[in-house]
């Protein structure tokens, strides 16, 4: 019976620290991806903030992404006309029209910002895409983050959550199962007792002293009672 529950209460601590620990990395994930949203469309603002016909919008992108880059984060920057051809991009050049790309299209057909999620070819890894585009101007402002940063995070969490499941279930179950042994103990001593007592053999009083829980020790004051 102590095996049995033991596994029973294991079991079901298991399943629950896990379930939590899923949990907690989705919630995590969710979070990532907000800022990452937030954080791309503050800069796709600031960019659009900055643009005026007399202003050189792939300079003020160049300083942008060497802060960027400064940092470790590969953020790319686009700048694509209307007509779909790419008039700058801070990790490629030469590139092919983009009118076809899901973002563009979603801009030039709502004329609202549009966001994208998607593998790209020209860096080996996903990216956070938003477009938007410049008011008066034929110009789209395009932002890539990447998706690789938000991973390495959710990977650390989910790490640190793991372990933190791992060492409750060995001190949790550690715990249980002394408890549980405390609890069956007794009972499987008072059995065996009875066990001698009907089969005619000569009864065996039971420490009550070492009892730990009050019902385990009245059982074992009335088994000795009637023992005696």
């Amino acid at each position: 019976m102590r095996k049995k529950i033991t596994l029973i209460v294991i079991i079901v601590l298991v399943i629950a620290i896990l379930a939590t620990s899923i949990m907690a990395v989705s919630e995590a994930r969710k979070m990532n991806r907000t800022t990452t949203r937030n954080h791309v469309i503050a800069i796709t603002n600031w960019m659009t903030t900055e643009f005026s016909q007399t202003t050189d919008l792939s300079k003020i992108a160049k300083r942008l992404v060497s802060q960027y880059v400064a940092r470790d984060i590969p953020l790319r920057v686009t700048l694509i006309k209307t007509s779909g051809d790419v008039i700058f991009d801070s990790e490629a050049e030469d590139l092919e029209s983009h009118l076809m790309r899901p973002e563009v299209q979603k801009v030039l057909k709502s004329g609202q910002p549009a966001e994208e999620i998607r593998y790209s070819k020209t860096l080996g890894y996903d990216l956070y895409y938003y477009a938007a585009r410049i008011t008066d101007s034929d110009l789209i402002v395009r932002i890539a983050y990447p998706l690789s940063l938000e991973d390495d995070t959710v990977r650390s969490v989910r790490t640190h959550v793991l372990l933190i499941g791992l060492i409750s279930i060995l001190l949790m179950g550690g715990t249980l199962a002394f408890a549980i042994h405390k609890i069956t103990q007794p009972i499987e001593t008072i059995t065996e007792s009875f066990e001698s007592l009907a089969s005619g053999i000569a009864a065996t009083r039971i420490e009550e002293v070492h009892q730990v829980y009050p019902e385990m020790r009245r059982l074992s004051v009335s088994y000795n009672r009637m023992a005696d």
